[in-house]
């Protein structure tokens, strides 16, 4: 829900809070709207997405067989498969009426067996009437920033701006699991890329794409083992291994004070 909010509300991320909110409140303004006019264009007393699944449920409620206790209880059989649904609970064992508010194919099938019409036991929540009420409170506008209210206490004044070093982060701080696939996004556009580019100056080789190192395992250069490297091989010869380097003078250290001349007078 967060990555969806950010992407929703990426022109307005980086202004000022108060232009900031100001552009989020004008956004949910016009998208309340128009979600209120769909819901008044529904040719139906509920939702589509809530009338198709029940259309489907229906057709798959007329290959079963039903039995009826006497009581409230049906037994419902599909092919090797039974549920039982009680209609005044509104329950059934495969817990799709229970979960969703729309009735399953077995609770369809014992209304049909009780003569009773399964599109009123849909759920109250996907009714028209349900969805307009949810935006029944709109957003007020507002006039613009001169014609606001002054107060006549002393202004609250921001805290003093503390210029951090280097360029300023505009990108979000992502969670690992979405780095995560985003870095296996983009090794996959990497390898189709290469595919499609093919050979290198008509070679065999194809090109290799530059990975990370971070993971891998050292191997020695001259064993050719794994877990160390050439400098510490114990069976290399002195003569190949790399000369130490040279030491760094240190600020401690200083700078050494050439010998007087001990002719010179002191």
């Amino acid at each position: 829900m967060s990555e969806s909010l950010n992407a929703w509300i990426d022109e307005y991320r980086y202004l000022p809070v108060i232009r900031m909110f100001n552009g989020i409140r004008v956004k949910m303004m016009e998208k309340w709207a128009e979600s209120e006019q769909n819901v008044r264009n529904w040719k139906g007393n509920y939702s589509p997405k809530c009338l198709d699944l029940f259309e489907a449920n229906r057709l798959l409620s007329s290959t079963y067989r039903v039995f009826f206790n006497g009581d409230e209880g049906f037994e419902v059989i599909e092919r090797q498969d039974r549920h039982t649904v009680c209609l005044t609970r509104k329950t059934c064992t495969c817990r799709a009426w229970d979960l969703t508010g729309i009735p399953c194919q077995h609770a369809i099938r014992a209304m049909y067996h009780y003569k009773l019409e399964p599109l009123t036991h849909i759920s109250r929540y996907y009714h028209k009437d349900t969805y307009i009420a949810s935006y029944r409170t709109k957003f007020a506008p507002v006039r613009g920033k001169q014609f606001w209210d002054i107060e006549q206490f002393i202004p609250m004044l921001p805290p003093p701006e503390c210029t951090l070093p280097g360029q300023p982060r505009k990108k979000r701080i992502r969670t690992e699991e979405v780095a995560r696939r985003i870095n296996i996004a983009s090794r996959k556009a990497a390898q189709a890329t290469s595919s499609k580019v093919g050979m290198s100056n008509g070679s065999e080789t194809p090109l290799v794409e530059r990975v990370c190192k971070r993971g891998q395992v050292n191997k020695c250069g001259f064993c050719r083992k794994v877990g160390h490297n050439r400098s510490t091989c114990t069976e290399a010869p002195p003569s190949n291994k790399p000369r130490p380097g040279r030491r760094r003078k240190t600020a401690n250290q200083g700078t050494t004070q050439q010998p007087s001349n001990p002719t010179s007078p002191s």
